[in-house]
């Protein structure tokens, strides 16, 4: 008998964890859900653009009522939760029902706040949150001339643009002198309130209500500075309140919201909250991109599923009005410790401004050209350095020209809310021939929750269809149809866990997998290739083994050499040869006997995807090759057991060769020690440090780079040659971005770095 998931709320922040449940357990439980709404799904954040006729009703529809009973979904539509009682797993609904569950997930959403003013009670009086809100203002357009909306901020300005494209005299009343005062500087709001006058908006700002005037029906606003304001119709939008008061008596706790931890768990067992309702480490969110990450972290919850759990959000606005553009992140406001960088056209209206705290970037405000959007969002969340910010191409206004979007690298993620990158559109519009905007969003879901990328996915769309610089990229292997780009995507954003679960997300016709795609999908899943590559012996064809015993450098001692040849004299191994890196190479040892060889040689094992060779050089002497070979040893020690996409030797040498084949060369010139790409027969610097522990951490972070941006097998320089050395070297100097490369080599290796320091200092570009 099958578990049962009792969802109560059919809002965004529910439909995105059914979305996200069924494309990993799509048969696992029992799934019932309540509404307290009539209608199927539908996407709550597009009703100004509905409102401001920019689109229509069916597309704000996510679902119908056929989805539910497709996916086995039992659909309890127009009916509320009353009480939860957590001892015998059941809650109870206005309906006289008691539903019982084994997993209860509450996203029950809020409501909008009601001022506590005299009057708020009348007929007239209203909020816009709900399709039955916008009937609701469709029936009083034609009787009503007069309108006011308490409240500047996102919803309030989009409403009230509603409004005003309905016939409405519509005035905006706010109690501070700004609009939308949290999430645009003085400057900015100044342009939006002048662009928002002129498309007939009034506002009626400072002005604090005390009481809505009328008999049955509101006819004014009186202020508390005494003035009043005629209106037929009042929209209150200040904000909205956790829909929490039914869990009240239950036993959760609550403060602002329902307190949750990183995994979306209450402080009752299998009771579970997201979106509005819920309160994560202090925070309660309002907006759609945070809703939809817990709504995805809960989904990996109830699967079982590992992964990084959620930490909390940065939260971005898109203004939705035709012919304005506003975007706001993270800290707008400056502070003591803030520096700002700010870009003017006045004759454009256009503004541009990035805050920065400690050399990172921690928000921004884009007004009047919001092409950059998503590239100045994603440094906010990531928190990234100061000299990531773009000067050049953010104050271009040609930014979606075929040249600005090849410039952006595919990764970039367009569509915020659903987390849907370049690379993913390019992707599907070339595959699958789109031509729409329409249906580009019904394939990716891109553009389809708050439609603020809307304006990019579709230059995005023009430049795929008129340009020829790009060609359908080709599929992973002959076991799907999608790119090696879409599945990487996937499996770091969706934190997939197994062959199994990226099988079924994209359909893999042999559920086998083959040579070519399960070698690469075991290394993104797991950081290896395979449990079988751990040891660095390998089969022959006669059925014999080979060996290759640890050597530093290729450099062995007197006492390591003795050890080697008595194994040989004592298994009677019969070939021993010296491989291109000057390793020994054990060949012929029987498989019975096998174990006892690596007993006896003590060493250590692994697949050897990187290889430390050094080269003497020109008339060197004892002195400087014992100081390479205490560096080879040193660099083995700490990052031999690194796995790499791809084998990366790296050449320790007292002079400069032109004549060696290597990836990565290391000289000494002078006092100094230098990193030497070899790319295509051309040396390219990456690092001259003075000591030689620098060395250590700018390889450490070289590689620790290589192995999350590169794919599987693709070598050091074919990688070089796509990401740019510019970009790797602006990587590894960075001092955020070079400590976090070294968390990562951390958690990869804990045994070699857990308990070092490594810091970068005296580094030249």
């Amino acid at each position: 008998m099958k578990e049962k998931i009792l969802l109560v709320g059919n809002g965004m922040a529910g439909i995105r964890f059914l979305e996200s449940f069924l494309k990993i357990e799509p048969e696992r439980y029992e799934i019932t859900v309540i509404g307290k709404e009539r209608y199927p799904a539908y996407n709550r954040i597009m009703l100004s653009s509905i409102l401001q006729g920019d689109t229509t009703l069916e597309d704000v529809v996510i679902y119908d009522m056929d989805w539910y009973t497709t996916n086995g979904i039992r659909f309890l539509s127009n009916e509320t939760v009353l009480s939860i009682h957590p001892g015998l797993n059941q809650v109870e609904t206005d309906k006289g029902r008691k539903l019982s569950y084994d997993h209860l997930v509450i996203a029950s959403g809020s409501s909008p706040y009601i001022l506590p003013v005299k009057g708020a009670d009348k007929d007239g009086v209203m909020t816009f949150r709900t399709l039955q809100d916008y009937e609701e203002l469709l029936s009083r357009s034609g009787r009503y001339k007069k309108a006011t909306v308490i409240g500047a901020g996102l919803l309030g300005l989009e409403a009230a643009m509603g409004l005003v494209h309905h016939g409405f005299e519509t005035t905006v009343v706010h109690h501070q002198p700004n609009v939308m005062n949290r999430q645009l500087d003085t400057y900015a709001a100044g342009l939006l309130q002048e662009q928002l006058e002129a498309k007939g908006v009034r506002f009626a700002l400072n002005k604090r209500t005390k009481e809505l005037i009328g008999n049955r029906r509101v006819e004014s606003i009186r202020f508390a500075d005494g003035h009043t304001l005629e209106t037929d119709l009042v929209l209150m939008s200040v904000g909205i309140r956790p829909n929490i008061e039914f869990a009240k008596r239950s036993g959760l706790e609550i403060r602002k919201g329902i307190v949750v931890n990183d995994y979306m768990r209450t402080n009752i067992p299998n009771v579970y909250a997201i979106g509005e309702c819920a309160e994560h480490r202090g925070v309660t969110y309002g907006l759609v991109g945070p809703i939809y990450e817990q709504a995805s972290q809960l989904a990996r919850t109830l699967s079982g599923l590992r992964g990084e759990r959620y930490k909390g959000s940065t939260v971005s606005t898109f203004l939705k009005i035709r012919d304005i553009e506003a975007f706001s992140a993270g800290q707008v406001l400056e502070t003591e410790e803030t520096r700002t960088f700010k870009w003017v056209d006045p004759v454009r209206n256009i503004y541009k401004k990035i805050v920065t705290m400690h050399g990172s970037v921690v928000g921004a405000i884009l007004y009047g050209d919001t092409t950059d959007a998503k590239q100045i969002s994603q440094m906010v969340i990531e928190q990234a350095p100061v000299t990531k910010i773009p000067e050049y191409h953010v104050l271009s206004s040609d930014s979606t020209t075929d040249s600005g979007f090849l410039e952006v690298p595919d990764s970039t993620t367009i569509c915020q809310c659903n987390g849907v990158t370049k690379g993913a559109i390019t992707t599907a519009v070339y595959r699958d021939g789109l031509t729409s905007v329409e249906e580009v969003k019904d394939q990716t879901k891109a553009s389809s929750s708050c439609g603020g990328c809307r304006g990019v996915v579709c230059d995005l769309l023009e430049y795929c269809l008129n340009s020829d610089a790009q060609a359908a990229p080709e599929p992973m292997c002959t076991c799907t149809t999608y790119s090696e780009q879409e599945i990487v995507e996937a499996i770091r954003v969706e934190q997939i866990q197994t062959l199994e679960e990226v099988h079924r997300l994209f359909e893999w016709e042999n559920t086998e997998g083959c040579h070519t795609c399960t070698p690469a999908l075991t290394y993104y899943l797991s950081g290896s290739p395979g449990e079988n590559q751990q040891v660095s012996f390998s089969l022959l064809d006669d059925g014999t083994y080979a060996l290759i015993p640890k050597t530093s450098g290729g450099f062995a001692t007197s006492k390591e050499l003795n050890r080697i040849t008595s194994v040989i004299e004592r298994f009677n191994i019969p070939i021993v040869r010296f491989t291109e890196d000057h390793r020994i190479k054990l060949m012929g040892v029987q498989e019975e006997v096998l174990p006892f060889v690596l007993e006896c040689l003590q060493a250590v094992w692994s697949h050897r995807s990187l290889s430390i060779k050094i080269d003497e050089g020109n008339q060197t002497g004892y002195q400087k090759i014992m100081r390479f070979i205490r560096l080879g040893e040193m660099l083995e020690q700490k990052l031999e057991r690194l796995e790499l996409p791809e084998k990366v030797e790296i050449t320790l040498s007292a002079s400069f060769l032109s004549n060696v084949e290597t990836d990565l060369m290391i000289v000494q010139e002078g006092e100094r020690f230098e990193g030497h790409l070899l790319i295509e027969g051309e040396s390219l610097l990456l690092f001259s440090v003075e000591e030689e522990k620098e060395i250590l951490g700018l390889i450490g972070a070289f590689l620790q780079l290589y192995k999350l941006d590169a794919f599987y097998r693709e070598r050091v320089e074919n990688w070089v040659n796509r990401v740019g050395v510019i970009q790797i070297r602006e990587a590894i100097f960075d001092e955020v971005t070079f400590e976090g490369l070294h968390e990562f080599l951390s958690e990869s290796l804990p045994d070699q770095f857990e308990n070092d320091r490594i810091a970068v200092r005296s580094v030249e570009r």
